[in-house]
């Protein structure tokens, strides 16, 4: 019987149909916070996210916005891409993506479905869904500020909060 591949031997270099798609992400970390009534400082390693969608069916030429799996983990981007061959069968490829991910989606996701999460992760999570919503607004207004493309009108406009 032949050993089981390794992780590093399972990453396809490219998209082939029949491959898994995943993609991580630091999220925050480390982060270090004060416990509640006491002088003690708690320290946290880095997290990151984890997002995997199952291989494209046949003619699917988009990746579905809802991953099969979103998962936060205590550690680096290898801890997270280890977590995900976990979810994949034995001899499975992966494909990791660059780019094009809603990050603050992914992080909403862990926050309202990931269970045994404490205080410094929700704080952390929020703060990283922040960032990613100020960087999602610089990219809409940098390419989608054009005088010829008639796009002008939705640069820099954000909407009110709602008020209850």
């Amino acid at each position: 019987m032949a050993e089981p591949s390794t992780p590093i031997t399972r990453i396809a270099s490219q998209w082939v149909p029949g491959v898994w798609i995943g993609a991580v992400r630091r999220a925050f970390g480390p982060v270090a916070e004060m416990v509640e009534h006491s002088d003690v400082v708690e320290s946290h390693p880095p997290h990151s996210l984890l997002a995997l969608w199952r291989p494209l069916k046949p003619g699917q030429v988009i990746l579905r916005r809802w991953p099969s799996v979103v998962s936060i983990v205590a550690g680096d981007t290898h801890a997270a891409v280890n977590r995900i061959f976990e979810q994949i069968p034995p001899r499975a490829m992966l494909w990791l993506l660059k780019d094009n991910v809603d990050w603050a989606l992914m992080a909403e996701i862990v926050m309202l479905s990931e269970t045994g999460l404490e205080r410094f992760h929700y704080v952390e999570l929020q703060r990283f869904i922040d960032a990613q919503r100020v960087e999602t607004l610089a990219a809409i207004s940098s390419g989608y500020a054009s005088e010829e493309g008639g796009h002008r009108r939705f640069v820099k406009t954000v909407p009110d909060p709602l008020e209850d």
